[in-house]
């Protein structure tokens, strides 16, 4: 997962971070788009859970108890939502998809991702043949 550390959720956090410590915002909900039925593991994720990596919670400072100076908790608003149901909420918006959904991805990824669903690579390949 080298690629959404050092591509995607890395350097988006660290924006966030950045963002947040400028403002003196403390308290940091990190929305994702992650549903349930994209994958096992996702369907095990709650919707909402504490990065205690990104947080700096109480803790002990010269024998006091410090309260937290940060929280950063992981949300994930459609998480309940079949894929039909997150197409409706963006239309009923008034919005489209992102172009690799009404291409017919099933995913968001890079194009030839090796974690890509063989159709979705058949499906850039097909949409993008230079490249491929």
């Amino acid at each position: 997962r080298w690629c959404t550390k050092n591509h995607k959720t890395g350097p988006l956090g660290s924006a966030v971070l950045a963002y947040a410590t400028q403002h003196g915002f403390r308290i940091i909900v990190d929305a994702a788009g992650i549903r349930a039925q994209e994958s096992n593991d996702r369907a095990l994720l709650p919707p909402w859970r504490l990065d205690a990596q990104r947080s700096l919670l109480e803790r002990m400072s010269r024998g006091k108890l410090v309260p937290p100076d940060r929280l950063w908790v992981n949300y994930a608003p459609i998480h309940h939502l079949s894929r039909a149901e997150v197409f409706r909420v963006i239309a009923a918006a008034g919005q489209m998809p992102h172009p690799a959904y009404l291409a017919g991805n099933d995913r968001l990824s890079c194009k030839f991702c090796v974690l890509g669903s063989v159709a979705d690579l058949r499906n850039a390949a097909l949409h993008d043949p230079d490249l491929y």
